[in-house]
């Protein structure tokens, strides 16, 4: 199994087939490879001492506001990076939903098609986010970062 520049079997199916072939006592090995979390947290500028990933957040978007401002609450107690990543063909929605919740002094920043040709990081404060279009993300592996 194979992933390309993300992490297999973390927030991915590919934990499924690992706990199964752990079950059946076939060898598994971790070969070191890029991470998609941890080069969008380096090329944040936000701090590595302390952060979490988040994996998916809820689809309804109630729900996921409300999980928007929770990890930020944590992000600002805790003085941590929030990580957070979303089906491609959903990050369009994640990205207005962030910008829309995070409060003006947060930062965001967003890893997209990282190690392609087409890599583009975006970090701005969610008031410098609000006063540009938003960048075309639908459909682009991205890794999503806040720090308040």
């Amino acid at each position: 199994m194979l992933s390309d520049a993300g992490l297999p079997c973390i927030a991915d199916p590919g934990a499924d087939l690992v706990r199964l072939a752990r079950k059946k006592n076939i060898m598994i090995e971790a070969i070191v490879g890029p991470s998609s979390l941890m080069m969008a947290l380096m090329l944040s500028g936000f701090s590595g001492q302390q952060f979490s990933f988040n994996g998916y957040l809820p689809r309804e978007k109630e729900l996921r506001k409300q999980a928007i401002s929770r990890f930020e609450q944590k992000s600002k107690k805790e003085r941590s990076s929030e990580l957070f990543i979303e089906a491609p063909y959903r990050n369009q929605e994640l990205l207005k939903d962030l910008v829309e919740t995070l409060q003006p002094t947060s930062e965001l920043s967003i890893s997209c098609d990282l190690t392609s040709p087409t890599q583009e990081v975006y970090t701005k404060s969610i008031k410098e986010w609000r006063a540009a279009p938003l960048p075309e993300i639908n459909k682009r592996p991205t890794v999503f970062v806040i720090s308040a």
